[in-house]
């Protein structure tokens, strides 16, 4: 119980320091929502695994770093959600690097907490620390719309059977402010 209280207080310390910030925004753009696709293969010898999250983030002042949250969850080797399931939460930093007017990579890693549970073979692990250091490449649709295909690894400290790389694919909106540059 006591470990319980500590997750949950830790996510809602997250989701409060996230909704509640006085960072601001650059003048372009407020911030980012994205959803996560992901295939997910922690341990080579059983199937690919899925993954889906929803993150979100704001830029600081003018530049192109952000911070944020993201909040995913799946099955390590793709079987029902009732027989597997891996749940992970956490702060998010990251970088956008544009290449071009219409391509953009992005730098990020998130830190926060993960649990998961194989009940056919009785297995329950969490961690209280997991990091998902990641690149992702991507392209500008417009109006503020943009895909990317990610590459992560998940790493729980103390949860080797939940730790592994993946694969995916993201949809991302960047909202626009109301200023624009004038050379935009």
């Amino acid at each position: 119980m006591k470990n319980c209280l500590k997750k949950w207080g830790f996510l809602l310390l997250l989701i409060h320091l996230g909704l509640t910030s006085s960072v601001k925004a650059d003048s372009r753009y407020r911030s980012k929502l994205g959803v996560d696709f992901s295939a997910f293969k922690p341990n080579p010898s059983e199937t690919i695994g899925w993954l889906t999250g929803i993150n979100w983030a704001r830029y600081l002042g003018d530049s192109q770093v952000f911070w944020g949250f993201g909040v995913y969850f799946g099955t390590p080797a793709g079987k029902a959600l009732t027989q597997e399931y891996l749940t992970f939460a956490g702060l998010e930093l990251g970088w956008e690097l544009a290449t071009s007017k219409k391509t953009l990579f992005e730098f990020e890693l998130l830190v926060g907490y993960g649990q998961g549970e194989k009940k056919n073979i009785g297995l329950k692990e969490h961690s209280y620390y997991l990091a998902k250091p990641g690149i992702a490449f991507g392209f500008k649709l417009g109006q503020g719309w943009k895909v990317l295909a990610t590459g992560n690894y998940i790493h729980m400290s103390d949860a080797k059977d939940f730790s592994g790389p993946c694969v995916g694919l993201r949809l991302e909106f960047k909202s626009q402010s109301s200023s624009k540059f004038l050379n935009d």
